[in-house]
């Protein structure tokens, strides 16, 4: 009986066969082109691997963040811009400007998506909107990315500070910041063949539609309740936003922190901040939300001398059915870090400037 093929090299033939069908589907992604999964590949085209943080921006990169609704309807539109020192920024060069040899007096935004301005252009996020309302002299840098916590942000900041050092930082802490670092840890504590591998998967999901199959399943499970849309949900979400008039404020109080919690967080929070009054740099940590971590967040603020905000953000100031902010939001929020700039001195304000 004449060996066929398979008997001959059946190795080699199961890796013809399996590449085959891999190179089918992939052409059949692409042609097809799923809402949620063309999201989950355009998500992944601005990040690179980090063997500490996860994740990072992978500079001089750029995409569109798209998600239709049930209706048909865009329930995101936006773009996500990365400069060649690897931060968010303007999405056209022509309004940005920024170089190290001439930078002026620099804000460090860093904080996590809601510092990023996930869900919004880079115009409608609060660091860009603060940076309208500074004079021309200042730059606020938007040095958030959505999944970092106390360590990753406070280790950009350092990371960018040697070409960008800054006069003024501002942390907007979240609810996440313990977890996040708490996984943070795990994650650059594994061998190197483990950061290998997921560097390879990073590249091959930003290369290859089939292999964000798994990826945009947990994106369609998070989102899947969100983008169901009905005829009542505009006038529900008009009546929410209609009184938007109200300014953001500070929560007054003492609190306790709880040493048992955060300790990742809480530890790089005091190298940061001694790094900064080595260097004459100026510090405000914003807890936003009244939850646990937050509300723990200020306390050891409070209680380490860091100048501390504990702020609770309306829900006519986030986006509907997401959560991040909404441009008002982060407009608010905006004016809010202004008049604590103002208030501490660290901004020289010529007339006119932060009025509006």
């Amino acid at each position: 009986m004449r060996k066929n093929r398979f008997n001959r090299h059946p190795f080699i033939t199961f890796l013809l066969i399996a590449f085959s069908v891999i190179l089918i589907a992939e052409v059949f992604l692409r042609i097809v082109d799923p809402d949620i999964l063309k999201f989950a590949y355009n998500f992944r085209q601005v990040y690179r691997y980090h063997d500490k943080w996860y994740t990072d921006f992978k500079p001089n990169s750029s995409t569109r963040i798209e998600l239709k609704d049930s209706t048909g309807s865009y329930f995101f539109n936006f773009i996500i811009t990365i400069n060649e020192f690897g931060f968010r920024t303007y999405d056209r060069k022509l309004d940005s400007h920024l170089r190290p040899e001439n930078q002026g007096k620099i804000i460090h935004a860093i904080g996590d998506s809601f510092t990023m301005g996930w869900g919004v252009n880079y115009e409608a996020s609060y660091p860009a909107i603060l940076d309208f309302n500074l004079p021309e002299e200042y730059r606020v840098l938007n040095l958030g990315l959505n999944g970092f916590g106390t360590i990753a942000a406070t280790e950009k900041s350092l990371k960018i500070a040697r070409q960008f050092v800054p006069d003024t930082v501002i942390y907007l802490a979240t609810e996440n910041d313990y977890s996040d670092d708490a996984k943070a840890m795990t994650h650059f504590q594994r061998p190197p063949i483990i950061h290998k591998f997921y560097g390879g998967l990073n590249f091959l999901r930003q290369n290859f539609y089939i292999i964000s199959v798994p990826f945009s399943l947990y994106w369609w499970i998070y989102y899947k309740k969100s983008i169901v849309v009905n005829e009542t949900d505009f006038p529900k979400n008009k009546r929410i936003h209609k009184f938007v008039s109200h300014n953001l404020e500070a929560r007054n109080g003492i609190f306790k922190s709880d040493p048992s919690i955060g300790k990742y967080s809480k530890s790089a929070l005091i190298q940061y901040n001694s790094f900064l009054k080595r260097n004459d740099i100026n510090f405000i940590v914003l807890s936003h939300g009244l939850g646990k971590v937050s509300r723990d967040i200020h306390a050891f603020c409070q209680e380490n001398d860091i100048a501390s905000y504990l702020i609770s953000i309306p829900g006519n100031f986030r986006l509907s059915k997401e959560g991040h902010f909404n441009y008002v939001g982060n407009y608010n929020l905006a004016k809010f870090v202004l008049s604590v700039l103002i208030e501490k001195k660290f901004v020289n304000l010529k007339q006119g400037y932060g009025t509006n």
